[in-house]
């Protein structure tokens, strides 16, 4: 249910003199590609101004009409604010755009979203599972593993950002949930503006503000423009940086469209400079890439990673038509200010969403921290400004999509476009490849050696039962360190086969690598024929690596030659990584000065809950948790079972087993 209010003219007139309307001059937008979205020419005119809703003053229903303001035009226009009640909408605020000829309506308090747009019975937008246009206050972004944000998930253009985009996953200790906050961040004020003179302009304002104590201060100006008569809007946003520090940001718009543009045949084109599959489902599809299928039954989803090319000005057009091309979109914006485009294809069945996504941003959907080898995580400075502008065009006929086709054809130029086979990011083995521009060779190279040490210690102290090391935690930074062709060397106190933790063998403790491990016979070799710890010397490798495993806490944790040997790497400034409870092994090393190695060091390890959680808390001969802070170790922790890891200098410490990958990724980035 919804509440309008009509205003009478009257009323009009009365809004002319309160606070809620002021006359301004306003300078119109530049077109990004003239023809295809292209609202005005500049030129100043004045507008009248309306301010929708402020954080100041109580929010009211209204609507604005061209007859009421008396503009004469072939297309009269309406703009009605309403106020949605009942469930999970409750309190939602949605602006109606009808300029006479296109339809849309916005949401402040949804990130100023775009919730759909029509001209006529042709409806840009989809169908999602997702039918109420949900308050923010009902959605838990943390929640479902950090895929909250798909709670309210229906618009037909969905900001994402700006403090960070893509898939939820770890990133320097702090669980990035999908797609940022942007989308759910509710307007703080929203102003309507209309030109006074002809073309009459209607132009939609909102303001957003992410903001945190010591983590963020942003602000997003939203502009949503049109036209009496138009088929097409466009958004021109500017992020600034408010705070006082540089700040990193990344931005996405989510541009979502069904039927009737997607069908089984319907095309995406683009000028294309490079392509990629996002991952190994992708891969299998790369052939396909540019085509649609119908609603395919358990389907589910790829991506494809894009990089545009732009004409001088860096500009650049999108488009998806119909097989007969005879409808389509068109998706404008600037490569400068959005370089890449992610092409998401979610052919599932209609009832869980047959869409397509056309994505600019300034990247990829991959989490943040596999986005900075890719150069794909810019910075803001303090008080600086960026840019994002983006324009929506229906081609309404075979004309129009030709027309657009021969846009792309004219920026393509003959240009060629690779086209990458693997996916830049290997999701299985977190493993980064080159997108943009090559990897570090040192990264790559057979002369970089890493000394992995395991335990030899297999009873769990009185209980009569064994331990040893963790599988997972050997397995994922085994394979990240010869995946990325380094040497790497495998000892423990007593050499020979190090002994397995059984309770890393079960079923449920299985991952992609430990069963890649199963697999490798090679591995399993090496593994078993461990040397000693006691004839390594530190300045024969370029990293340490310690997995862990109950056993290092009464091994090498007391092993006079593993605590030479990390004092040696350390002192030597060479990284040193150690996961789960493999931190505690540092609970008598000492740095050059003869304090503790961890004092006033970001670190963390295996948790007091964690412990508790497997029933070891009274059995281990210490808490790795406890440890770290009493050395005066700045120790911190994530959820329990979740990603957590901490780099400090060269030392890299990581909480738990699913920590183990991104603590070894961690120290191949420090031997970068």
């Amino acid at each position: 249910m919804a509440e309008s209010f009509n205003c009478s003219m009257n009323e009009v007139r009365k809004n002319h003199n309160s606070n809620n309307f002021r006359r301004t001059t306003a300078m119109k937008s530049l077109p990004l590609l003239a023809g295809l979205g292209a609202l005005t020419a500049a030129s100043s005119v004045f507008a009248w101004d309306y301010v929708l809703l402020d954080t100041d003053k109580a929010a009211q229903n209204q609507q604005i009409t061209s007859q009421q303001l008396g503009v004469k035009t072939d297309k009269p226009f309406i703009i009605t604010m309403r106020t949605l009640h009942g469930g999970r909408q409750e309190g939602v605020s949605i602006i109606d755009i009808d300029n006479g000829t296109m339809k849309l309506s916005v949401v402040p308090t949804r990130g100023m979203n775009v919730l759909q747009a029509s001209v006529g019975d042709v409806r840009m937008g989809w169908d999602s599972p997702v039918k109420d246009v949900v308050n923010p206050a009902f959605i838990e972004l943390n929640g479902r593993g950090g895929l909250g944000w798909l709670e309210g998930f229906n618009e037909l253009v969905t900001r994402c950002g700006y403090e960070w985009v893509g898939h939820p996953g770890m990133d320097n200790g702090e669980l990035l949930t999908l797609h940022g906050r942007a989308a759910n961040i509710p307007a703080s004020k929203v102003t309507l503006q209309i030109d006074e003179k002809p073309p009459y302009a209607i132009r939609l304002k909102g303001e957003l503000k992410e903001q945190a104590f010591k983590k963020v201060d942003f602000s997003v100006q939203t502009e949503l423009v049109t036209e009496p008569g138009s088929t097409s809007f466009s958004l021109n946003d500017t992020l600034t940086n408010n705070g006082d520090y540089p700040k990193e940001y990344q931005a996405l718009y989510h541009s979502n469209f069904s039927t009737p543009f997607l069908e089984q045949g319907a095309r995406f084109e683009a000028p294309v400079k490079q392509v990629s599959p996002f991952n190994e489902k992708a891969k299998g599809d790369l052939g396909d890439w540019q085509t649609y299928r119908a609603p395919t039954p358990d389907y589910d989803e790829t991506v494809y990673n894009v990089v545009p090319y732009g004409d001088a000005k860096g500009d650049t057009l999108t488009v998806l038509h119909n097989k007969a091309g005879s409808l389509g979109v068109a998706v404008g914006f600037n490569t400068k200010q959005l370089p890449v485009f992610s092409l998401w294809k979610n052919t599932d069945t209609k009832g869980q969403g047959y869409v397509t996504g056309l994505e600019p941003g300034t990247s990829f959907s991959y989490n943040r921290r596999f986005q900075r080898p890719l150069n794909l995580v810019p910075t803001i400075a303090p008080k600086e400004q960026r840019q994002f502008q983006i324009s929506y065009s229906l081609l309404a006929d075979k004309g129009a999509v030709d027309k657009a086709l021969g846009q792309i054809k004219t920026i393509q130029d003959g240009r060629e476009t690779e086209v990458r086979k693997e996916p830049l990011v290997d999701l299985t083995t977190l493993e980064i490849f080159a997108c943009l521009h090559p990897l570090n060779p040192s990264k790559t190279s057979m002369n970089m050696k890493i000394l992995m040490v395991l335990t030899s210690h297999d009873q769990l102290g009185d209980t009569g039962k064994k331990t040893g090391f963790w599988l997972e935690e050997f397995a994922a930074p085994y394979y990240v360190f010869k995946d990325a062709n380094a040497e790497v060397t495998l000892v423990s106190p007593k050499g020979g086969q190090p002994p397995l933790d059984p309770k890393s063998d079960e079923p449920d403790a299985q991952t992609a690598e430990t069963e890649r491990f199963a697999k490798d016979a090679d591995a399993q070799k090496v593994l078993a024929n461990t040397g000693l710890l006691s004839e390594v010397n530190a300045a024969d490798f370029d990293a340490v690596f310690y997995p862990g495993g109950h056993g290092p806490l009464w091994d090498l944790a007391e092993d006079p030659h593993s605590i030479a040997l990390i004092e040696a790497f350390a002192k030597a400034d060479k990284p040193h990584g150690l996961v789960c409870h493999a931190p505690g092994v540092l609970r008598k090393v000492k740095a050059q000065n003869g304090e503790p190695l961890v004092k006033g060091r970001r670190v963390t390890g295996f948790t007091n809950t964690e412990e508790e959680a497997v029933g070891l808390t009274e059995v281990v001969p210490f808490l790795v948790e406890d440890v770290l802070k009493e050395l005066g170790g700045d120790y911190s922790k994530g959820d329990d079972w979740s990603i957590h890891v901490l780099t400090d200098g060269k030392l890299v410490t990581g909480q738990n087993p699913a920590s183990s990958a991104q603590a070894a990724k961690d120290v191949l980035t420090l031997l970068g």
